[in-house]
């Protein structure tokens, strides 16, 4: 008998060790391909010179920034899983180069030719040419890290809602995005009137202003990186993670775990959420009467009736009334009108970065730091979603948080990575914990970068085999991309925007020859 148990136990065993391998083999399969997918990709980098005269509102740029969101499916398994192919993205780049003001298009080379035919029926007085990069002109070195300051940005708006939790029949609250409420867009400021520029009102102008104030050998860049938010592939949709109260007490700072849904997700689409938002907006919870009634202090839920009697419910009796269309206040009405639009568009997912970076270590950007964080508050207008900075170069309150001057420097280092590569979209690793980026950048300051970032691959697949690629960033539709990336107009007459006076363009097919 105690064999048969000892052959059990080793049988099961094996068996877990050959899953798990099996696994490590997966996981360092995928990573391989994918990484050979993302080197095989080849770029080009666009710049876009503007004329003197632009006439067109932003809705014109909405047009054009459709074009890169239309990369194709992912194809069948065969192309994903054994191919590794990912989902298309393109970056749309303003560049303040020492005060000079560049607008850049980074795209796959083979949709060079959609994108140019795409902004030239807009705007035919632009003139497209291939440049060199621009992030060739600067570089950083860590241990002398003090000419750089950075951040990303994303959206702040956040809700929350009661729900009914079907597999403990009780009450809980979840806290999730906001991002189905859009930003102010051109069209809540009137720019889709195409009125006369000088009654023209556009945000983006101020923030063109702030960065053509860098100074010689100063590069402040901004960088929207973008992908299509509806492939033929849920999963690669799935960005947002639920939170969930354990006690329906709980206050807001106290959200502790995942909301899971039927099937054990625990990612979702900005669709999932939207449905959830709209079950809060247009219905009611409302508890059955019946049964012994629960304690008021843990539910808050015993009131009076009309004839000044108690009402009674029951704890695990509750329903959903849906409110008629009439009852609904103006505010309500408002938001679901918001909600609609936005998803009545093409939708992006997005990463969102700006950086200002010194040639060499002398360059001081320190008097920059405050306007940097603040670049983003034009966009920002009470009853929208917002952008606040995040994930800035350092992001310490104390001098020892900055554990042997290290930390700091390792995300200065990361930020300029990022930028330059144009990533932050996917991690095939997933993420790393807090625990094990201390570790990194303690004993991998004087090591090249890319030891880092192979020792974290590694680190990822050995230690946290079961977990997916990790996507990353917000949503925006292009009516938002076109408010924050569009070619402006004289409105913006700072002079570190340079114009050209005439555009270089083919013959006319009828000319004789």
């Amino acid at each position: 008998m105690l064999q048969l148990i000892i052959d059990i136990f080793l049988f099961l065993v094996y068996i877990s060790v050959f899953l798990l391998l099996i696994t490590y083999a997966w996981r360092f399969w995928m990573l391989y391909v994918n990484t050979k997918y993302q080197a095989g990709l080849k770029w080009v980098l666009l710049e876009i010179k503007l004329p003197r005269e632009i006439n067109k509102s932003p809705e014109a740029s909405e047009i054009w920034i459709r074009s890169l969101l239309e990369g194709g499916g992912l194809g069948v398994w065969y192309k994903t899983k054994w191919k590794g192919n990912m989902p298309s993205f393109a970056s749309l780049e303003i560049a303040s180069l020492e005060g000079v003001i560049h607008f850049y298009i980074r795209i796959e080379t083979k949709l060079r030719e959609r994108v140019e035919a795409a902004i030239y029926s807009q705007y035919p007085n632009v003139e497209i040419i291939e440049a060199e990069d621009y992030v060739n002109l600067f570089s950083f070195d860590r241990q002398n890290a003090g000419n750089i300051w950075g951040c990303d940005w994303v959206t702040s708006k956040s809700e929350k809602a009661d729900f009914e939790e079907k597999d403990k029949e009780r009450i809980g609250k979840l806290k999730y995005s906001g991002d189905m409420y859009p930003i102010k867009t051109y069209k809540d400021w009137g720019l889709d009137k195409d009125p006369k520029e000088m009654f023209k009102h556009d945000p983006l102008t101020y923030f063109l202003e702030t960065i053509a104030s860098a100074n010689k050998n100063e590069f402040w860049c901004h960088q929207i990186i973008i992908r299509e938010a509806r492939t033929n592939k849920n999963n690669w949709d799935k960005i947002y993670e639920i939170k969930k109260a354990k006690d329906p007490k709980d206050s807001d700072d106290k959200f502790k775990d995942n909301y899971e849904d039927e099937k054990g997700n625990s990612m979702f689409t900005l669709a999932n959420l939207v449905s959830i938002e709209d079950k809060k907006l247009k219905n009611k919870l409302s508890f059955k009467k019946g049964g012994k009634s629960p304690d008021p202090d843990e539910f808050g839920n015993k009131s009076l009736n009309k004839e000044g009697k108690e009402n009674i419910y029951t704890e695990d009796k509750f329903e959903w009334k849906s409110i008629p269309e009439q009852e609904r206040d103006s505010e309500t009405k408002e938001k679901i009108k918001a909600i609609q639009n936005k998803m009545s568009k093409p939708q992006a997912i997005v990463r969102m970065r700006t950086i200002i970076i010194g040639k060499d270590a002398k360059v001081n950007i320190v008097g920059h730091i405050t306007t940097h964080m603040s670049l983003m508050k034009p966009f920002n207008e009470d009853g929208f979603n917002t952008f606040r900075p995040d994930a800035p170069s350092d992001p310490y309150d104390f001098p020892w948080q900055d554990t042997m001057k290290r930390r700091v420097p390792w995300k200065k280092q990361l930020q300029v990575d990022g930028y330059k590569g144009r990533v932050g979209l996917f991690s095939l690793t997933g993420g790393m914990s807090d625990s094990v980026n201390l570790f990194l950048d303690l004993n991998f300051f004087k090591l090249p970068t890319w030891v880092r970032y192979v020792y974290s691959d590694i680190h990822e697949v050995l230690f946290h085999p079961f977990t997916e690629m990790s996507l990353n960033g917000f949503i925006l539709n292009t009516e938002e991309l076109a408010t924050l990336y569009h070619f402006p107009g004289e409105v913006a007459a700072t002079p570190g925007i340079p114009r050209i006076d005439s555009v270089k363009g083919s013959a006319p097919a009828n000319v004789p020859k």
